[in-house]
């Protein structure tokens, strides 16, 4: 049947789709929202040493999301919805934003040499940069295309780019999917909110795996900061 091709693509995008919604319609225990998802925060702070961050140093807050360059969601939340949190939040020096990395490869498969070459552009203080050219680039990511994303950065030094995406790059991203491995982190974007430590860690109050709209995300991040203020972290 000459339609049979057409039905099977339909279907493969419709499956993509589905399991993005669903990441993004869980929210975790802790936090508000519908769909609970019985999954228990992490007892212990969680590290964040060598993690790419935006935020004063010295906030008394953080957030730290786990994305995939190529999932459509995490594209809303970068382009559309973080710039209203870092206007309330980071640029006054309340909350430290952390991203890590999780391409989920079995359905984006240039997700994870995004994330290698977001981190290679790190090297060079330049991962915010790459982070948003990525996220805005128009079209469907390719693998062919990523050279030309990074070699538009100002300043950018394309020799030590592709020096690092064959070995230190990979690096990072094989680091942050084994964390998130350990968090039971299998979707993105999948967030954690928590109150910074004496000893530069995390300690997470809230957990939220997709969010519809930002209003929870916020509400947690503003629970978290009054426990900041209650526990005397100045």
């Amino acid at each position: 049947m000459k339609w049979r091709p057409t039905l099977d693509a339909m279907a493969a995008i419709a499956m993509t789709a589905a399991s993005c919604v669903l990441v993004w319609s869980l929210v975790s225990p802790g936090s508000a929202g519908s769909g609970a998802v019985d999954i228990p925060l992490p007892t212990e702070p969680l590290a964040i040493d060598g993690v790419e961050s935006k935020g004063h140093p010295t906030a008394r807050v953080a957030v730290i999301e786990f994305s995939d360059f190529q999932c459509p969601f995490c594209k809303t939340f970068a382009t559309r919805d973080f710039s209203e949190l870092d206007r309330e939040f980071i640029q006054t020096g309340k909350v430290r934003f952390f991203m890590r990395h999780l391409p989920l490869e079995s359905i984006h498969p240039v997700a994870k040499a995004a994330a290698v070459a977001a981190a290679c552009a790190g090297q060079q203080g330049m991962f915010w940069e790459m982070h948003d050219a990525l996220f805005r680039s128009a079209g469907p990511l390719r693998a062919s295309g990523l050279p030309d994303i990074a070699q538009g950065l100002p300043g950018f030094d394309v020799s030590a780019h592709s020096e690092c995406v064959s070995s230190d790059g990979l690096h990072t991203v094989v680091a942050d999917v084994e964390a998130a491995r350990r968090l039971g982190v299998t979707g993105t974007p999948t967030f954690f909110v928590g109150t910074m430590t004496s000893t530069d860690k995390v300690l997470v109050i809230a957990r939220f795996d997709g969010v519809r709209s930002i209003d929870p995300l916020r509400d947690a991040i503003r629970t978290a900061l009054e426990r900041a203020r209650d526990s005397g972290k100045p």
